[in-house]
């Protein structure tokens, strides 16, 4: 008896350990497939204070895994403008603090609006009291005529015309908006709300005032194509595709929520693909938290993990 008890506990044994080498297998050769997919020339670029390299703004190149830093300050918030090349982002630094651009054939830093400029655009000091508000300037994104960002519930687009700095509000949100897309043509955009249920909301407005059209729950974080036919949003720390014509949505990160959450997500030039940072829970004692940079196919819903960084580092930002 005690005989056949260990032959069955000795092929449950083996059952278990092939089955774990193949979805291992699996899981590499997935991987592999999708890092080739990819190309030669994709790189994400990211801001973070790392325990091997310091403060600053970093490119990372997928197909060789390597890790170049672009500039020594941190671009909170940033967003990479492929037509221009140039990243946007936020600088909070000792020597200067605005939203500022960053030319990559130049490796030359522009102030676009410092910090006193802002005090005069919002002289409210509930609104701007300084230094630390700068911070609040998110959802950083182009648009044909300057940029587009928005900061404390509002939206507003910088531009320059004939050497002279304008902001203008473009839309007036709410205490519970979280994140604003335009779409190409003008006539409409996609808004992420904070519902007081707990949950987020995406809708499509439009610009003649029409009735919001409901898409689904999720946000904050998301990120859609230019003519609005996909929508790659968050709900509950997990990540999802959607086309907007259809009412089912596909699950591209396929992590158990409870054990870690998504800290930045960015969408491809070509829309094709989704890059994200994920904070991991450790589950084993003694162990500690992780960070991941993942890439997804949002087509296939094939992932890919790219890098991991222990949790002494900090991120302050992500982008294609």
């Amino acid at each position: 008896m005690k005989n056949k008890f260990k032959l069955y506990m000795i092929s449950v044994m083996l059952v278990c350990m092939l089955v774990c080498t193949g979805i291992a297998l699996y899981k590499g050769l997935t991987e592999q497939r999708v890092v080739k997919n990819l190309g030669e020339d994709r790189q994400i670029i990211f801001a973070a204070d790392l325990r091997e390299g310091g403060r600053g703004t970093y490119v990372y190149t997928v197909s060789d895994s390597t890790l170049h830093k672009l500039s020594e300050d941190v671009f909170h918030n940033l967003s990479f403008f492929p037509d221009s090349g140039k990243l946007v982002g936020v600088l909070n630094e000792e020597r200067y603090q605005g939203l500022a651009e960053y030319r990559m054939e130049e490796s030359e830093t522009t102030i676009l609006l410092n910090a006193e400029e802002l005090r005069h655009y919002f002289p409210d000091p509930v609104v701007f009291e300084g230094r630390e508000d700068i911070l609040k300037i998110k959802g950083i994104q182009p648009v044909d005529e300057g940029i587009l960002f928005d900061y404390m519930f509002n939206v507003y687009q910088f531009s320059v015309k004939d050497k002279k700095k304008e902001l203008e509000r473009v839309y007036d949100g709410t205490v519970d908006m979280r994140s604003y897309i335009p779409l190409s043509g003008g006539d409409s955009f996609i808004v992420g709300t904070f519902r007081l249920d707990g949950k987020y909301r995406i809708d499509k407005n439009y610009t003649d005032g029409s009735h919001p059209k409901f898409i689904c729950y999720g946000g904050p974080l998301m990120a859609c194509s230019k003519d609005g036919s996909t929508l790659v949003y968050m709900n509950q720390d997990r990540i999802y595709r959607r086309a907007m014509e259809k009412r089912k949505a596909k699950e591209l990160d396929m992590h158990l929520p409870m054990l870690g959450e998504i800290k930045y997500l960015s969408l491809s030039a070509d829309e094709r693909y989704v890059a994200y940072l994920r904070k991991e829970n450790a589950i084993i004692p003694f162990f500690t938290d992780t960070y991941k940079l993942y890439v997804a196919d949002i087509h296939t819903g094939e992932s890919a993990l790219l890098q991991s960084w222990d949790e002494e580092n900090e991120f302050y930002g992500l982008s294609w």
